[in-house]
Parts: C-alpha cells; sequence; structure tokens
C-alpha cells in the first residue's frame, strides 16, 4: 500500500490499520524522499499514535479506513483486527522509530522454540553446523527464557537422540545476566582466517592480523589510517555489519571494515555511542572513499537502532552494493559478445543457494506484540507465494512462446543466469564461494569466537 501513498489522507494511513510495521521497513520507505513528504508522514504516525490510548477511535478509524474490523485474507477466510494487536504493534513501531530502548528485549518463546530445533537439526541432521554453533545458540536462549531448560533436554535426548547434550544442559547454570559472556570452550575449532581454506575463500596471507577494535584510543588510530588511505581517487573498503538473530530487539553489535593488508572488527556494543557517531559521519560521509557492501540497506538499519542520531547512517555517500553493480555488468556484457571474459568470470560455476536459518535474519518477532491477536498475518508468505504461483500460471498460459525464447536464451548465456547470495557471487567472479557456517552465529556474544 505504501507505492500509493501521497494520493490521500486515506492512504497515508491505511497501510498503519493493515498489520504489525517495522520501524526500518517506514524509515527506508521515506528515507530518500522530500521533506514535505516525510513530515507528512510524521503527523500521520503521530494522529494515529493517539487511537493506542483509545478503543473507540480505534475501532471508528478502522471502520472509515477499511470500512469494517473483519476482513477476508487471501484464502476468504474472515479475521478480526483486534485493539490489542495494533495497540502492542503501533507502540513498538514507535518506540523504535524513536530509538527508544525497548521494555523487553528476550527473545519471543514460540520462536526460540522453533530456533532449538531448526539449529539442533542444522548440527545432528543437516551436519552444516559445528557443535560450537549450537550451543551459543542454547546458550543465548536459555539466558533469557530459563523456563525452557525442560523443552531444551527433551528435544536433545528424545527428537535428536543425543543423552549426552541433553543432560549437559540439565545441569548447566546460566547466570541471568551472562547471555552475552561465553567463555571458549578447549574442544573448540581454532583456524587463522588467512589459513588456506578449501573449497572455500580465505583471507590472503598478506594481510595483516585482523584486529577487534574495542577502545576509543584503537577507533582512532584505525581512524587516522582510514583518512590517510582516503584520497581524491576514492579507494575502496568493503563494509558489513552483523547482529544477533536470537533477541526480539536485534542491532549491529559490530561493524567489519576491509581495506588492503587491514581487517578491522568494529565493536559497536563497547565503544561510545558519540564516539561512534563522529566515526561514522567522517566513514560514511566526511573521507573520500568507496565503501563497498552487499545489500548494505538492512545494515544500515541496524546500525541506526545500536547508534541513535547519527545522520550519516541514514544518507551515506559513495556507498554501493557490490551484488547490483555485477548483475549490471553482467547485462552490459551480455549485449556485447566481443567482450572476452576468460579469467575473469567463471561462467561454468554451478548456482549454490545459500539459506541462512530460515527467517533468522528477517523474521524477528518482537516479545511486545500479541501473536493471537495478529495471527491472520502469520500465513503472509505463504499466501505471497500462493499468489506468485498463480500468477506465474497465468503468464506461462498466456505467453507460451516468449517464456520459452527466455528460458533459451538464459541457457545458451551464462551471463543472464541470475545469482542468489553473496557466496554465489564470489564463486562466479572469484572462483571459489564463502564459508556461511558462521553466518547465523551469535554475533552480540564476547568474545567472538575464532571461527566467527
Amino acid at each position: 500500500c505504501f507505492h500509493v501513498i501521497g494520493r490521500s489522507n486515506n492512504f497515508y494511513t491505511r497501510p498503519l490499520f493493515l498489520g504489525p510495521l517495522r520501524a526500518g521497513t517506514v524509515e527506508s520507505f521515506a528515507a530518500k524522499r522530500a521533506e514535505e513528504f516525510r513530515q507528512k508522514c510524521r503527523e500521520v504516525l503521530l494522529r494515529v499514535e493517539k487511537l493506542v490510548s483509545s478503543p473507540n477511535e480505534w475501532e471508528h478509524a478502522i471502520v472509515d479506513y477499511l470500512g469494517s474490523v473483519k476482513q477476508n485474507d487471501s484464502n476468504g477466510k474472515v479475521v478480526a483486527y483486534t485493539y490489542v494487536g495494533f495497540r502492542d504493534s503501533f507502540s513498538t513501531l514507535m518506540r523504535d522509530l524513536r530509538g527508544l530502548p525497548p521494555s523487553d528485549d528476550r527473545i519471543n518463546v514460540k520462536w526460540a522454540h522453533h530456533l532449538v530445533k531448526k539449529c539442533a537439526a542444522k548440527y545432528y541432521c543437516e551436519k552444516t553446523w559445528k557443535i560450537e554453533n549450537l550451543h551459543e545458540v542454547i546458550w543465548t536462549i536459555l539466558a533469557q527464557r530459563p523456563s525452557m531448560r525442560k523443552f531444551v533436554v527433551q528435544t536433545l535426548g528424545k527428537d535428536f537422540k543425543d543423552p549426552q547434550g541433553a543432560e549437559m544442559w540439565r545441569v548447566c547454570k546460566i547466570p541471568a545476566d551472562a547471555r552475552k559472556h561465553m567463555a571458549h570452550k578447549s574442544k573448540e575449532e581454532h583456524l587463522d582466517p588467512r589459513t588456506p581454506n578449501p573449497p572455500y575463500l580465505s583471507i590472503p596471507e598478506s594481510v595483516k592480523p585482523i584486529e577487534f577494535v574495542r577502545h576509543p584510543s584503537h577507533l582512532k588510530r584505525v581512524a587516522n589510517l582510514l583518512e590517510d588511505y582516503a584520497n581524491d581517487s576514492y579507494p575502496p573498503v568493503g563494509v558489513d555489519a552483523e547482529w544477533s538473530s536470537y533477541v526480539s530487539y536485534s542491532k549491529a553489535t559490530i561493524l567489519q571494515l576491509a581495506i588492503p593488508c587491514h581487517i578491522f572488527i568494529i565493536d559497536v556494543d563497547e565503544i561510545k555511542p558519540d564516539i561512534l557517531v563522529n566515526f561514522f559521519e567522517k566513514l560514511f560521509v566526511g573521507w573520500k572513499l568507496l565503501k563497498i557492501g552487499y545489500q548494505f540497506d538492512e545494515d544500515l538499519i541496524q546500525l541506526r537502532s545500536a547508534v541513535q542520531h547519527c545522520s550519516a547512517l541514514y544518507h551515506p555517500k559513495n556507498l554501493i552494493c557490490i551484488g547490483k553493480l555485477v548483475k549490471s555488468l553482467m547485462k552490459e556484457s551480455a549485449e556485447r559478445p566481443d567482450v572476452n571474459l576468460d579469467g575473469v568470470f567463471y561462467l561454468g560455476k554451478v548456482q549454490r543457494s545459500e539459506e541462512c536459518t530460515e527467517g533468522v535474519r528477517t523474521d524477528i518477532v518482537s516479545t511486545e506484540m500479541d501473536g493471537n491477536a495478529w495471527s491472520h498475518v502469520a500465513n503472509c508468505k505463504e499466501d505471497v507465494k500462493t499468489r506468485l504461483n498463480h500468477v506465474s500460471v497465468d503468464i506461462s498460459q498466456s505467453k507460451p512462446k516468449e517464456d520459452e525464447q527466455d528460458m533459451k536464451v538464459v541457457e545458451e548465456n551464462p551471463l543472464l543466469k541470475e545469482i542468489r547470495g553473496l557466496s554465489a557471487l564470489c564463486e562466479r567472479v572469484l572462483g571459489k564461494p564463502l564459508d556461511k557456517t558462521e553466518q547465523c552465529s551469535v554475533w552480540d556474544r564476547r568474545p567472538l569466537r575464532d571461527l566467527q
């Protein structure tokens, strides 16, 4: 509904009554608009916020904008929009937009149950996780939800046939304030990122040891180095943020920076916000650097959640997405058969699909939302998929010859094949994929593991 916003007051307001909205969605929608448009959005949000304290006015507004409190979902089923669901979700939205800390950032219980089983399957069944990956997830969940200990024990013991693992968690003592503090285990695997890690990419040996930046004095040295590195030719710096997906309110916990011969991991949790604001203003706006990220929009949202009132995180300069750049170059190259890409682009690489723990990075459920009240939106992904499948059938029936021709062109020209994910992109351009084992690890734990 946001694409029609601005035609009338109804279109400004209607999306706010259709279901929960994330602050990041609202921010991304309004970020690059004119100030007049942004001001209109603020006025609408403040006006709707008044309905939070009045069930009667909320019901009148629902009838005015939607026609009825009851609506039909995509399957024709009648669903009711509840006041409690609206109140809780909208309050959370406004709190996040204002940059206020949540009253309770513990992981949602239902989501935690799902994650325990999903992550256990990655270790026991899929063999894509190491034991330390599973241990840190269970630790961070039990530190937030001690009442889930029995569920964890039963899941490991009965569902995954690991009585020893179940017993370990039955007797394990986890202090209430120790969610982020996990000691290294003696059996934990250690690996220098600069050593070869076949069949995956590894950091060149010419790169100096990775620096974990936790103190203002260290950050100042990094700033001095980057300032000297920046010049009128805009040299590149790789940027990537990480955050924990095992809390209800996620925010960036580290920012990774890479230039030739140097890699820095900035501890966003440890350094004071005002110092980070000053650093980010220079990094994203002031210095003449070409920042290169991959789908960095979400990273910016998470950084804004961690460091409020930093304008550079809303309007960064000279920031490009390497995925979009390669896609553009592929399209251009496909139209120029005279271009020789041998040794530059690995055309024969098989497409790999990247998958993080399903929904971990994006589908964070807020503990302050009433799950029952908003159950009608729970199957939105399935509904969208169903509709897309239906549309694809219609298209295939109406334009079979065009589709067959398009598929033939794609098969003949690898440059037109879609590249899904950064690992697949690296494999096509650099010849090797990335090791994604740690992608969904607990990034706000301290200390980080060597493999992280």
